[in-house]
């Protein structure tokens, strides 16, 4: 195989722009699919970064039909928990833009205030620094705050002294604790965490029907709970609730909804139409190539007659071409990973800014592989 790849490698220098040209093609399909896979990958395939993030639902009030969804109320969330039996923990959180002054100035900074039980519903523990302590989190000692990872990047330069940070605020003073680690947010808006309950306390409001935009619910599924026999218990909770409470939930349902499904949002159908858009540009390439290649190979007739009449057999051949067609895949593969990480970075500022897991799109060893079985595929269509 060596000498074949020896010869291969003469026969290309002496067609040196058709060789081009190929190389050219295959690069920029690979590279445009790769980068496309990076983005899928991050915001599709990839498991989001909780432990057992498939068990963990975000819940939500329903309109009678059932088809508008609304803001789950504090009261109905912890009456909910109370009762379940198939969420294992439950956790509230409120939004709130605190005004954090500095000597640059002030700016906003979107702040989640959660319950008591954030940390054994995400599982998920600061990066950097310690958790809320159980004092914290009902309301006695001085305010705290945790920071997201991108908030610790961009605004203290990851510096770790940046805990025991005192942020000023109109509201008092908050002593930063700790970073959260990246990718593993919730709400995914915020930029930094504090407990509820002084926050509840302060806005003393009580009213079941208190739809608050800027309120969210996330649950975990106990073990082994599917979905569905949650929301078949919450269907049965709900009702009691409107029993219990008809003025306010006599009309009002309970909704559940896998995280995952929550954080993607709307993006899987555009992100498939677009890997289905690059699928087919990848195979104009493959396309195109193999046609070059043919092209080429009908001007060699007459050297491969010349072969054939001095002993080459039809393996020796099939195999001279195969060789050749490899080299082309394996330098346009090459290059085409090399494009990729621009192209995934041209593909992330074209986005929209509402993008979910951005931060966790890049070009890696997934990408890399999938470019391989990429370049193993062109080698197939082309060489035969």
């Amino acid at each position: 195989m060596p000498t074949d790849l020896r010869h291969a490698l003469r026969a290309l220098r002496r067609a040196p722009m058709l060789a081009l040209t190929m190389i050219a093609m295959l690069a920029l399909g690979i590279g445009a699919s790769a980068s496309v896979f990076a983005v899928v990958d991050g915001v599709l395939l990839r498991p989001l970064a909780y432990p057992e993030s498939d068990r963990l639902v975000t819940l939500t009030s329903t309109t009678p039909a059932g088809s508008d969804q609304l803001p789950m109320s504090m009261l109905d969330a912890e009456d909910l928990r109370a009762g379940s039996r198939t969420i294992e923990a439950l956790t509230f959180a409120r939004g709130d833009i605190l005004t954090v002054r500095g000597e640059e100035g002030a700016e906003n900074r979107l702040t989640a205030f959660v319950g008591d039980d954030f940390f054994r519903t995400t599982q998920v523990l600061p990066a950097l620094g310690r958790p809320f302590t159980a004092d914290e989190m009902a309301g006695r000692g001085d305010p705290v705050a945790l920071i997201s990872h991108g908030s610790w990047q961009r605004r203290y330069g990851g510096d770790s002294a940046v805990v025991g940070t005192v942020l000023s605020t109109e509201d008092g003073s908050y002593t930063i604790v700790g970073v959260m680690p990246p990718g593993a947010a919730w709400p995914e808006w915020a930029e930094m965490w504090s407990p509820l309950a002084p926050f509840a306390a302060r806005d003393e409001r009580s009213d079941r029907r208190d739809f608050r935009v800027d309120a969210a619910v996330l649950g975990r599924l106990a073990p082994g709970v599917q979905p569905e026999a949650a929301q078949r218990e919450l269907d049965v909770l709900a009702a009691r609730l409107a029993t219990e409470h008809p003025t306010s939930n006599s009309e009002i349902g309970a909704r559940i909804r896998a995280l995952r499904d929550q954080v993607t949002g709307d993006v899987a159908r555009p992100l498939l139409l677009l890997v289905a858009a690059v699928a087919l540009l990848f195979l104009v390439a493959c396309t195109n190539v193999a046609n070059l290649m043919l092209l080429r190979t009908l001007r060699r007739r007459r050297e491969l007659a010349v072969r054939t009449a001095l002993g080459a057999g039809r393996l020796r051949i099939v195999r001279q071409l195969v060789a050749e067609a490899f080299v082309i895949a394996g330098i346009g593969s090459a290059v085409g990973m090399f494009l990729a990480p621009a192209a995934t970075e041209l593909l992330l500022a074209l986005a929209p800014a509402s993008l979910p897991r951005a931060a966790e799109i890049a070009v890696d060893g997934r990408t890399l592989a999938a470019a391989v079985a990429m370049a193993v595929i062109v080698v197939v269509i082309a060489g035969v």
